[in-house]
């Protein structure tokens, strides 16, 4: 009886270390894989290239850390994170499959625009594989949700540089395979370049909040606040992902003076429509502002005298060309 306790005893050891082994085995099969597919997919984004400083994969909370995940152009950092957090499905990964909730903490990248690597490689993770790329051995992905915490950017722009800090933002599957979008960025801020000095004067726009739908063949911005003071511009826009990217789109603006580093102390409030036209890299920005009825503009010399305007109505436009960036104040009239 003893004899066989102890064989029963050391086939449970054996099929313990076999399994530990197995599942180590596994875990950095997985590891090894989910690396490959994403080293792939930025090298299809952009000629890209992907690198991480250690992954860590657990078969018992089927989840994942990246640490140090990176990617870089022609090897200068583009896009980089402390870490990510993976969570996906056994069943599917035992399929080749393998859908992915991903969380992305304290990152920076270096670009938003449709010409930078981080869209790029994002809308590469998130488009249909296509058959030419597929293979037998291939790890299909399927991205559900992604959540990025504690991060910032920034993007050259014509007249400076667009940074912002405290960015927050969640992107989920739907169940037509779109997604929604729902950004936040605490703090917007556009530094622009001094024309004589070529130093760069920063100032605070403010916080942008929206909601974005992404389809296969187009961006949907179905709302997008910035709000900075007392003033807000807000409205919907619609982007074509392919042909050229046309874009097209209304806001409403109610700005208030005490929100501008205005030289001069102009007191009031302007409001009006401001409309998007013509491409998402070549943007047209025509708009119209009036004070609103009963609400003159002043301008205050002392506390005695100053100037009033009952009426005042102003239209511009502002648009990207391959040159550069054209303003043009169209109309100024004051009564």
């Amino acid at each position: 009886m003893k004899k066989v306790g102890g064989i029963f005893i050391l086939f449970s050891l054996a099929l313990g270390i076999l399994i530990g082994l197995g599942i180590d085995a596994a875990q950095g099969y997985i590891a090894r894989v989910l690396v490959e597919t994403l080293e792939d997919e930025a090298k299809n984004a952009g000629g890209y290239t992907f690198g991480v400083d250690s992954v860590d994969v657990s078969l018992l909370t089927l989840s994942a850390t990246a640490r140090g995940p990176r990617i870089e152009s022609n090897g200068k950092p583009a896009l980089w994170f402390k870490r990510i957090d993976v969570r996906f499905g056994i069943s599917e990964i035992l399929n080749r499959e393998i859908s992915l909730n991903l969380t992305l903490r304290d990152g920076h990248s270096i670009g938003i625009d449709d010409e930078s690597p981080t869209f790029r490689f994002i809308d590469s993770l998130t488009a249909p594989l296509p058959p030419e790329r597929d293979r037998p051995d291939r790890l299909k992905i399927k991205l559900n949700t992604l959540k990025v915490v504690n991060s910032s950017f920034e993007q050259i722009v014509p007249v400076g540089k667009l940074s912002s800090n405290g960015v927050e933002a969640t992107m989920a599957r739907d169940a037509a395979d779109n997604f929604v979008i729902t950004p936040f960025l605490k703090t917007l801020t556009l530094a622009l370049e001094d024309s004589t000095t070529k130093t760069l004067e920063p100032y605070t726009l403010g916080e942008v909040t929206g909601s974005l739908y992404l389809r296969d063949d187009a961006l949907d911005f179905r709302e997008l606040a910035l709000t900075f003071g007392t003033s807000r511009v807000a409205g919907s826009a619609s982007m074509v992902i392919s042909n050229g990217q046309p874009i097209s789109g209304s806001f409403g603006m109610s700005l208030r003076t005490d929100s501008f580093p205005f030289p001069i102390p102009l007191v009031g409030s302007l409001e009006g429509p401001l409309r998007l036209t013509k491409r998402a890299s070549y943007p047209r920005f025509q708009g119209l502002l009036s004070n609103p009825t009963e609400q003159p503009l002043t301008l205050p010399f002392t506390p005695s005298v100053q100037l009033t305007w009952p009426k005042a109505q102003t239209e511009f436009e502002v648009e990207r060309t391959t040159s550069g960036t054209r303003a043009a104040l169209t109309k100024l009239a004051l009564e």
